[in-house]
């Protein structure tokens, strides 16, 4: 006999059960419609010059670097003439101001105008360039203190060094051997020997735009190395280039091995190069164009390079990307962050496996009401879990969290460790 009480009963559970599915597809619509992880940046704290967290040496901010062991963060203020030493505390998220060097005070020199700078692997040194002195400085760390002493500074023209005119980056090779500098007015990328036990460093030579066939260093702005080949990228802003070249197992010199150029092949997104930065595991090339408001995206440098994309401001939803500056990865390698020294903003692209193309997510666009004015250089922490902002206008360096908003890997779409908490 039919028990229509039954049977209503079954309905409305199937109307429920329905409901429950509808409501878990449109919350996993909802899921995929948002960021994946790590992709999020929020902000934590903001330091300014002449502040009573930083009393001075912060004005024209233009380069940051936190150390190896993410215990420090260095910051050279271009119109202070100065470089700034931190304590970093992971745990409370925080800098804690130690002191400033102040070029021609103190024995000081070779700080006029510093642009650039970073932390030998050892977190035993600091190294930074200066387009005003035309000079590249050394400072020396003890292990067991915070502050620095000052060591040396190697000058355009002096005692036989060249290719530091202009002098607009730095970095230093990963097995510790050598520091490379960019002069973006001498067209070249300069040699150092380093010897961490005596902290000194000595000049090897430089490589010139348009000397012994060596082409793509015009304007030469930043620097870097791959972590795999220790191939070295050379980015030739008025080049529209990156040069390339091979460091010598044993010894000090470099080969020039080519260069890629803008609008030659299939190379595109290289007009005004600015920044290039190599992944870790040595699969991806990235390179900051300047002038046309682009990223362009490498695969396989260590092999004959394939241009895979460029990503421009203005499409595909991109926005933020008005002349990129400055380019870092996350600790993961997922996710790509560009500051953009017109945009004001650190635009977020997340990595797509495997080739390494480039998705945009979003972009950060001040700091606690701080505007990002030139942002002008990016650093993040060994532990991943921090980005350092130098804004050049605004004299400050922002912190920001790299946070994630998923964590049981929905980014991932391994769907055995997706978690819902519907019945």
């Amino acid at each position: 006999m039919h028990d229509e009480r039954g049977s209503s009963a079954g309905a409305a559970r199937d109307r429920r059960r329905g409901l429950g599915r509808l409501v878990r597809i449109a919350l996993l619509a909802l899921v995929f419609a948002l960021p994946a992880a790590g992709a999020v940046l929020n902000f934590v704290v903001v330091y300014v010059d002449d502040s009573p967290a930083v009393p001075d040496g912060l004005d024209g901010a233009a380069g940051v670097a936190i150390s190896p062991t993410g215990g420090h963060a260095y910051a050279v203020g271009h119109d202070d003439d100065a470089l700034v030493v931190f304590v970093r505390d992971a745990t409370a998220e925080t800098l804690s101001f130690v002191e400033v060097w102040f070029d021609q005070v103190a024995g000081v020199f070779g700080l006029d105008g510093a642009s650039a700078v970073t932390v030998s692997p050892d977190s035993r040194h600091v190294y930074a360039t200066a387009d005003g002195s035309d000079a590249l400085a050394v400072f020396a760390r003890d292990p067991s203190m915070d502050s620095l002493s000052f060591v040396e500074a190697h000058l355009n023209a002096v005692g036989g060094v060249f290719g530091l005119d202009g002098a607009s980056g730095v970095t230093v090779s990963l097995d510790g051997r050598h520091v490379f500098a960019t002069g973006a007015e001498s067209d070249a990328l300069a040699v150092f020997a380093r010897d961490a036990s005596l902290d000194t460093l000595t000049f090897v030579g430089a490589e010139v735009d348009g000397v012994g066939g060596v082409e793509g260093l015009d304007g030469a702005r930043a620097v870097t190395e791959d972590p795999v080949s220790g191939f070295v990228f050379v980015a030739g802003a008025d080049d529209d280039a990156v040069a390339i070249f091979d460091r010598h197992p044993t010894g000090d010199d470099l080969v020039f091995l080519g260069s890629f150029t803008d609008g030659l092949g299939a190379v595109d997104g290289l007009d005004g190069a600015a920044a290039v930065l190599v992944t870790p595991d040595g699969s991806n090339l990235y390179v900051a164009g300047r002038d046309e408001n682009a990223i362009a995206v490498f695969r396989s440098p260590l092999q004959v390079p394939k241009h895979l994309q460029v990503v421009r401001n203005g499409k595909k939803g991109i926005s933020g990307l008005v002349a990129p500056w400055a380019l870092a990865l996350s600790d993961d390698g997922r996710f790509l962050y560009a500051a953009t020294a017109a945009g004001d903003t650190i635009a977020v692209f997340r990595r797509e496996a495997p080739e390494g193309n480039l998705t945009f997510l979003g972009s950060a666009v001040d700091a606690g009401g701080v505007d990002l004015q030139a942002a002008h250089a990016l650093a993040t922490s060994p532990d991943g879990k921090h980005l350092l902002v130098a804004s050049r206008v605004t004299d400050a360096v922002a912190l920001f969290r790299q946070d994630g908003i998923f964590s049981d890997g929905f980014e991932s779409g391994d769907a055995s460790v997706w978690t819902t908490s519907l019945p």
